[in-house]
């Protein structure tokens, strides 16, 4: 019992010492696969993750109404002078017409609708505009053949008053005339536009009225000749004065408060009408919103739109970004500011740089892991720079100088003490596995805070020889 005791504590001793002396290796037994001096130098830590370039702005683009898509190419006409016939890759300029749908009709609308608010416009400008002298002249004749009429009413129609009576008529028919020739300079702009408009049926209502008016005279003619004395013909005759001075009142005092009223609302509706019949001509044209470039132009001339699609992208190209994903250890190390250098896989060999323009203040809900937002705007550069590049972003946040460092593949870390290892060659050729403790690191090499000398060699040999442990390949990497 003793005994086997005794060979129970041998050979734990023996496996409590493994460890040191297994790794005492002699160096003709041994081969060496890499080594390394160590040296004081400079240390830079940083923070790398990767993106994909992105345009300062992109927009998708739609129409507001449905309808085959019009072919704008080739179209001279003034009011299409600014299209253009778009392609993919073309450069545009903001209000640039990109698109538009068949709209003959909402064109029609548009022009019916100038032609109206110009009408009313006159009809405003007519109502307000001073008395013509002619009109003053003939208005005061009416009122002065009216006073003169009065006298001789008892005693039955004189020459003189059959004559008024017939200069009466002759103003009347000259009034016709004046609101024929004005309902017809008014309409012969646009008169195929107003088959039943209002504005049309106001200037035929104007005509009607001085026709009448001229019966009115001619009749009275009629009933001066015949008319004899008496209280009846005198009582027409005040009345015809009194209706000869309301209407040179009138035409001194232009239109009353309630007119004025009625015309400026009908302008009103006017304006509204057009810009109505604008807006649904905008909907049927898709313009673009910035300069930039064509990026997506789905749209075949004749056939209607994609509903599954854009119509028309266009991107932005002035300046582009970059959205990185930082991990939750390393977010803390960054800030807005900082200077990013980046690495585009398209191109290698081009020195691009950014600027940090800002962090998100919560993790990204998307991500599978705790990473936060980071935007990066590229800095003007001459390279061939284009949307959907891939890059790899290194953000330097600490600089060391004069510190012990060492690569990392020739680190290993015990998987369950995380305790960090480097194998050295002693001066007697022996390999050597000892312990260190390690600093700031970055994807290829740490510092050494304390383990080994200025001057040691270090070694990577087949792991294989030392049965231990698993290489650091790079910073945060645990242990297989």
């Amino acid at each position: 019992m003793t005994e086997h005791r005794y060979r129970i504590m041998l050979v734990s001793l023996l496996l409590l010492t493994l460890p040191a002396t297994a790794l005492a290796q002699r160096g003709a037994d041994v081969e060496i696969l890499d080594e390394f001096t160590v040296e004081p130098d400079s240390l830079i830590v940083s923070v790398s993750a990767t993106g994909v370039i992105e345009p300062e702005r992109s927009v998708d683009l739609a129409f507001e109404l449905s309808g085959p898509v019009a072919n704008i190419c080739g179209r001279e006409d003034d009011d299409l002078a600014q299209r253009i016939c778009i392609q993919e890759g073309d450069s545009v300029r903001q209000g640039d017409i990109l698109a538009q749908l068949d709209a003959d009709e909402l064109e029609a609308a548009v022009r019916e609708a100038e032609i109206a608010l110009e009408l009313q416009e006159l009809a405003l400008e007519s109502l307000v505009a001073p008395p013509r002298e002619v009109d003053i002249i003939a208005a005061e004749a009416a009122v002065a053949a009216a006073e003169a009429s009065i006298p001789a009413a008892g005693f039955g129609p004189t020459r003189e008053q059959v004559e008024i009576a017939r200069v009466q008529a002759e103003l009347s028919r000259n009034q016709l005339w004046q609101t024929q020739l004005n309902r017809d300079i008014i309409l012969s702009t646009g008169r195929e536009f107003y088959d039943g408009n209002v504005g049309e049926i106001q200037q035929e209502g104007a005509v009607s009225a001085a026709e009448f008016g001229v019966d009115i005279a001619e009749a009275q003619i009629e009933a001066t000749i015949r008319s004899g004395g008496g209280a009846g013909a005198i009582a027409s005759a005040e009345a015809q004065l009194v209706a000869s001075q309301i209407a040179l009142e009138n035409l001194l005092e232009g239109p009353d408060d309630v007119d004025l009223l009625r015309f400026e609302i009908q302008l009103d509706q006017a304006r509204l009408s057009l810009e109505s019949a604008r807006s649904a001509l905008e909907d049927s044209q898709i313009a673009a919103p910035f300069d930039g470039v064509v990026a997506q132009y789905n749209l075949t001339p004749g056939e209607d739109p994609p509903v599954d699609q854009p119509a028309v992208q266009i991107i932005d190209n002035s300046a582009f970004y970059v959205e990185l994903g930082i991990d939750e250890s390393d977010v803390v190390d960054i800030a807005v500011g900082q200077s990013v250098s980046l690495r585009l896989d398209a191109l290698p060999e081009a020195e691009i740089s950014g600027t940090i323009e800002r962090i998100a203040i919560t993790p990204d809900p998307t991500s599978t892991t705790v990473v936060y937002r980071a935007r990066v705007r590229l800095d003007p550069t001459e390279a061939n720079v284009r949307v959907g590049m891939s890059t790899t972003a290194t953000i330097v946040t600490r600089e060391l100088n004069d510190v012990l460092i060492v690569p990392n593949r020739f680190i290993r870390v015990d998987r369950d003490s995380q305790q960090a290892f480097v194998t050295i060659q002693r001066p007697d050729e022996r390999f050597e596995e000892i312990p260190v403790v390690l600093g700031e690191r970055n994807a290829q090499i740490s510092q050494i805070v304390s383990g080994v000398e200025p001057g040691q060699r270090i070694v990577q040999i087949p792991r294989e020889t030392l049965g231990l442990g698993a290489v650091l390949d790079g910073p945060g990497e645990q242990p297989e």
